[in-house]
């Protein structure tokens, strides 16, 4: 909104940033036990001392930017206030598991640059269907001073912009109850069985202790055990302390 109606030509865009926990810990890793050309692989604690997991591995904090086209105008309506939803987070989606973060920004436009963009967003969002706008030139207020004729996609505005930002954490939202889908399977404590198995999974832990040694481990898929498939284990620095 503009109490001052010094604008009624709006453009928005976010960073939504969230927390995310790879399911499992990884208390073990690969070792190679021979040298020759046919490597042969076994198990060993990451930490063996304190046998811990790889805290590394299992906090991280995905990005994602905005990717539409989002304006609005109170051009046509009463008073000078937009209501727009800005995007959308599936039910239990993982995005809120813990918490989540996002940053809008806000930009006055003016009545040039706001038809321009539109125009964009109808070439390049609405034509998924025969009742959609139909794809039109698309003219900025750009242009080739040495070939006035020719067309050059673009535009050049001046605006004013406004952030904020917005947590939601999990326990703000009810019976919102993220279950991962990764799975873990059993492996027998052979050389020959974990050697064949390191080209897909990770090991993450003992399943069945034995008297001297496991008779068994947890593997899984790389991407469930290492979050950093996901997004960065570096910690934001506006993200709050736990």
């Amino acid at each position: 909104h503009d109490n001052t109606n010094a604008t009624q030509y709006y453009q928005w865009d976010y960073t939504e940033t969230y927390e995310y926990n790879s399911p499992w810990k990884v208390f073990f890793q690969f070792v190679q036990i021979n040298q020759g050309p046919t490597p042969l692989f076994d198990v060993s604690w990451i930490n063996y001392n304190t046998r811990q997991y790889d805290t590394s591995s299992y906090r991280c904090w995905p990005t994602d930017n905005s990717s539409s086209i989002l304006i609005g105008t109170t051009d046509k309506l009463n008073e000078n206030k937009i209501h727009l939803p800005l995007t959308y987070i599936a039910e239990n989606s993982e995005r809120i598991a813990i918490l989540y973060s996002i940053l809008v920004r806000q930009y006055s436009l003016s009545n040039g640059k706001y038809n321009y963009l539109d125009k964009m967003k109808k070439n390049t969002e609405l034509t998924g269907s025969i009742m959609d706008p139909q794809p039109s030139e698309l003219k900025g207020n750009i242009h080739n001073i040495n070939n006035p004729s020719e067309t050059v996609v673009g535009y050049i505005d001046f605006s004013e912009i406004k952030e904020i930002r917005t947590f939601i954490k999990n326990q703000d939202i009810p019976n919102w109850e993220y279950v991962s889908p990764c799975l873990r399977v059993d492996v027998p404590n052979r050389v020959d069985t974990i050697t064949k198995v390191k080209i897909t999974y990770w090991v993450t832990d003992i399943d069945t202790p034995g008297i001297r040694q496991p008779i068994s481990y947890w593997f899984t898929y790389p991407d469930c055990a290492d979050c950093k498939f996901h997004g960065t284990n570096v910690k934001p620095s506006f993200w709050p302390n736990p």
